[in-house]
This record gives structure tokens, C-alpha cells and sequence, in this order.
């Protein structure tokens, strides 16, 4: 091998060191939820999580999922009580205080949170 080829090895292996031992750090995503404020018997009540996205969206929340979900309480099964859907996202953990402040909280505070469909 010439000089420039050994050069070239050695930056190439101290390269490969460098990325290996200094991993990028993945970022921390916490899921915050929001009520959709749907009510019973009024189909097409509260917001969509597709319309609830795009305000986040439109703040400068990256919302990485999203998927709806119940609160898990028990209603009567009567028309114009809230049916406890909820609108849940998966967010960059450093935006949680903006989102907070916007009215959403993390989804670990619910003792009866069942993911569903929308």
C-alpha cells in the first residue's frame, strides 16, 4: 500500500470510530391527549383528530401519531352527555409545556385510558 492509501485507512477507521462511539440520541416522544368534545346523539359533534392535528401542526408541534381513545368512564346511555372521546398524539417530549398551555395533558394521568377508533 502507498502513503496516501494508509492516509486514507487511517481516516476512514478513526470516521468509523467517531460515528460508533457518538451515537445520535433519539429524541423522547411522550402521547398527550384532548377531549374531542363530541356529544352523544349529535353525530359530527367535536373535533376531528385530523382538524385537532392541524392546530398542532399550524403551532409548530410536530405531531409524530396520532390515534383516538376513550377516556374509559362509564356514561348513562342518554343523548347530550359527552361520549369521552379523545383525541391522542404523539408529541416531541420538549414541546410538552406548549401543548399543555394549549389544553392538553399526557395521557399517563388517565387510569382508564383505552386506545379506539375514531
Amino acid at each position: 500500500m502507498n502513503r496516501n492509501a494508509i492516509k486514507l485507512l487511517g481516516v476512514l477507521i478513526t470516521s468509523f470510530f467517531i460515528v460508533a462511539c457518538n451515537p445520535v440520541a433519539p429524541t423522547t416522544t411522550v402521547k398527550v391527549y384532548k377531549a374531542q368534545g363530541s356529544i352523544s346523539c349529535d353525530p359530527g359533534s367535536g373535533t376531528s383528530l385530523t382538524a385537532m392535528s392541524g392546530i398542532l401542526n399550524k403551532s409548530g408541534i410536530a405531531v409524530r401519531s396520532a390515534h383516538c381513545g376513550s377516556d374509559g368512564l362509564v356514561r348513562a346511555a342518554v343523548c347530550g352527555v359527552s361520549t369521552g372521546k379523545l383525541n391522542v398524539y404523539e408529541i416531541d417530549a420538549s414541546d410538552l409545556n406548549s401543548v399543555i398551555r394549549m389544553g392538553f395533558k399526557k395521557v399517563e394521568l388517565l387510569k382508564d385510558y383505552k386506545p379506539g377508533s375514531c
